[in-house]
Order: C-alpha cells, then sequence, then structure tokens
C-alpha cells in the first residue's frame, strides 16, 4: 500500500502544472469531485489500510493533446486476506465529453482472470459521468502484463506518459532515499522497465 501511496503522491505533483481553471464542467465537477491535496494523501497513508473515500480524485498531467483533464481514482478491495486495488483514470476531451478507463485486477469469472484495462463510464461508482461517450464496458478487455496491483499502476503510467516519462519517473523515485529503500516499489519499477525494452522475436 506504501509503494501505491509514493506513486500516486508522485503523479498528483505532476498534476500540479495542470492548469486548474479549465476543470471541465465547473461547479458541476466541483459537486462530483474532491482532488486531493498532497496533506491530504499524507493524511490518508497514515491510516492503514487507507483508500479513496467515494469522488476522491488525484489531478493529473493529461496524458496527450486528446485529452484536456485527467484525474485517477482508486478502490482497495479483500478477498479471502488478499488485497487487490481497482484504479480508473478519467479523461475529458474536450466539450465535457469523457471517457474512463479502469485497470482491473483479476476477476472471478475466467473470461477476466487476469490483470486487464477496460473502457467505462464512471469513476468507480454507479454513477456515470456527464458527458461520458457511450462504450463497450465489458470487452475488449486488454491483457496487462502485471503480476500485482503495484504493477498494474504502473501499466497506468506507462499508458497514458510513455516510456520515457516512465523513466523519470522511476529515475525520480530511486533517487529519493525514502521512496528506494521500499523495495517492492524499486522491483516492481524494474519489472516493468524490462518488459518496456524488451526486443520482439521475429516468427
Amino acid at each position: 500500500m506504501k509503494a501505491i501511496w509514493y506513486v500516486l503522491r508522485e503523479l498528483r505533483i505532476d498534476g500540479d502544472q495542470v492548469d486548474i481553471e479549465r476543470v471541465p464542467g465547473g461547479s458541476r465537477f466541483d459537486r462530483m469531485f474532491t482532488l486531493l491535496s498532497e496533506v491530504t494523501l499524507q493524511q490518508r497513508m497514515r491510516h492503514s489500510p487507507w483508500e479513496f473515500k467515494r469522488g476522491e480524485v488525484v489531478l493529473l498531467r493529461p496524458p496527450s493533446r486528446d485529452a484536456e483533464f485527467a484525474v485517477i481514482s482508486c478502490k482497495r478491495e479483500v478477498n479471502g486476506g488478499h488485497t487487490a486495488w481497482r484504479f480508473y483514470l478519467g479523461l475529458w476531451l474536450g466539450r465535457h465529453r469523457f471517457v474512463g478507463i479502469r485497470f482491473e485486477p483479476p476477476g472471478d469469472s475466467d473470461s477476466h482472470s487476469y490483470y486487464h484495462s477496460q473502457l467505462c463510464s464512471t469513476m468507480g461508482d454507479e454513477s456515470r459521468i456527464a458527458g461520458a461517450l457511450r462504450v463497450p464496458e465489458r470487452y475488449p478487455a486488454w491483457p496487462l502484463p502485471a503480476a500485482s496491483s503495484l504493477e498494474l499502476l504502473l501499466c497506468l503510467v506507462v499508458s497514458i506518459h510513455g516510456r520515457a516519462d516512465f523513466n523519470d519517473l522511476r529515475g525520480r523515485i530511486k533517487a529519493d532515499r525514502a521512496m528506494q529503500q521500499n523495495r517492492l516499489l524499486v522491483k516492481a519499477l524494474d519489472e516493468v522497465a524490462s518488459r518496456l525494452t524488451a526486443r520482439a522475436v521475429k516468427p
């Protein structure tokens, strides 16, 4: 949980460069979501096990010119004593159009028994986001090269910012004395980095 928190904190720091005045929907957005500050994230970490409350999100740097605004939320689940996390990425594409992508651990059914991502129209609850595009929410489900919830979150980072920014995140974490001592985090970063540099095998 601490390793996941470290990654979310670094993503939130990147979100500081976003012009908050461009929040889509203005007051409507304010009614639906609460943007978490660094102080609030720090307070969450002091209470273990921690999780986001309903409507809480972290502001992200948008992934490309195609998206004007981006946020992330997460949900913690405990099943048979094992803790897993789901991550919800929300993108506003302009004119208040919204598309969500959820990053999920293996499910109970054989059809989704692997780490994967899927399109969605919510941020983790039953409320459809205003302006959400109508997308298929069960299939396609894209398999992801993750072996833990932490690696799932790192796959999300790669998906929105690419390999160069992932390597930048990895470098910042390894240069920080506190974060570099988190062995699970360093190992997950190295695992994902090795997959990104793997060369395709000729058929």
